[in-house]
């Protein structure tokens, strides 16, 4: 009986909570609109426009997944993985991005830090 309680308690926490934390949305299917391989300039900036971050990310992998390399202002590396699929990019790691093609050599989008509750948006140009 004391099991089933605690089953009964753990589930309604769960409940109470939101439940798991909600997967990200499912890239497009169709194939990458642009190859996003290749070494790019980043600048971030904070929900409220102030500045965030910039320096270079270079992405090692094909043409619809693979690893990033970021390298910060403060020269700080991060590394992740990304996916493509159509105009759509998806970086996962240290923070997540979700972005999109302007053209074959911009991307601009949104970018989250869920460990310190900041938003804001960010852009990339090919170097």
């Amino acid at each position: 009986m004391k099991r089933i309680a605690i089953v009964l308690l753990l589930a309604f926490v769960l409940v109470a909570c939101g439940g798991a934390p909600e997967a990200p949305a499912p890239l497009p299917a169709e194939a990458p609109a642009f190859d996003l391989t290749g070494e790019w300039a980043y600048e971030m900036l904070r929900a409220d426009g102030a500045g965030w971050d910039n320096g270079s990310i270079t992405f090692v992998g094909s043409a619809t997944s693979g690893e990033y390399i970021q390298i910060n202002i403060y020269e700080i590396e991060y590394r992740g993985g990304y996916s493509v699929g159509g105009n759509v990019i998806q970086l996962t790691g240290y923070l997540n991005w979700l972005g999109a093609f302007t053209d074959a050599d911009t991307l601009s989008g949104t970018w989250s830090d869920e460990q310190n509750n900041e938003t804001g948006t960010f852009t990339a140009t090919r170097k």
